[in-house]
């Protein structure tokens, strides 16, 4: 069995057909073996890559949900701290009033005090001075006057400060 026009037999060709055909199907098959093989190590990095994602996600998660309890807390903490100052502060600027208040009714008692001490002290120191008694007198009677003058003006202030803190004029504050 001759092929027309062809010198080789026709046995020998299906023989190479076959030949062929089987090199094909035994390379398509090491091309199968090596695309499984490189499915498979894609598959398995893919799961190694999306279950690092999925733990540093949880991390992330975890982190964050630490932070916010975290600032919470310290929100809470300003919340409290914050209260504490207001409270403070009230009490202090309750304290200024009172104070305040108290400076008021003492003034006119510390002018009468220094004018008690300038007494006394011109009272001892007056014989030390030398000089006529005459002179003294008069100087004592001078000085005097003027204590009597600064008394009558701080009661005098003293009473007009407090009818005005009285009247609600709020703080009390001396004029000159």
């Amino acid at each position: 069995n001759k092929m027309a026009g062809s010198s080789v037999p026709a046995g020998r060709d299906d023989k190479d057909f076959f030949k062929t055909l089987m090199n094909k199907i035994k390379t398509l098959e090491i091309n199968q073996t090596i695309l499984d093989l490189y499915i498979s190590k894609l598959h398995e990095c893919y799961g190694m890559v999306t279950e690092d994602l999925r733990r540093e996600q949880r991390l992330y998660s975890a982190q964050a949900e630490e932070r916010l309890e975290r600032f919470n807390s310290e929100l809470a903490e300003s919340k409290s701290e914050n209260k504490a100052v207001r409270e403070t502060i009230e009490a202090l600027e309750m304290t200024v009033q009172t104070l305040s208040d108290h400076a008021v009714l003492s003034g006119p008692a510390l002018v009468l005090c220094m004018i008690s001490f300038l007494l006394t002290t011109l009272h001892w120191c007056l014989p030390c001075l030398g000089g006529s008694s005459h002179a003294k007198m008069g100087a004592l009677q001078k000085t005097v006057r003027k204590l009597e003058e600064a008394e009558a003006w701080a009661s005098m202030r003293g009473s007009s400060s407090r009818s005005h803190r009285d009247r609600g004029g709020g703080e009390s504050v001396l004029t000159s």
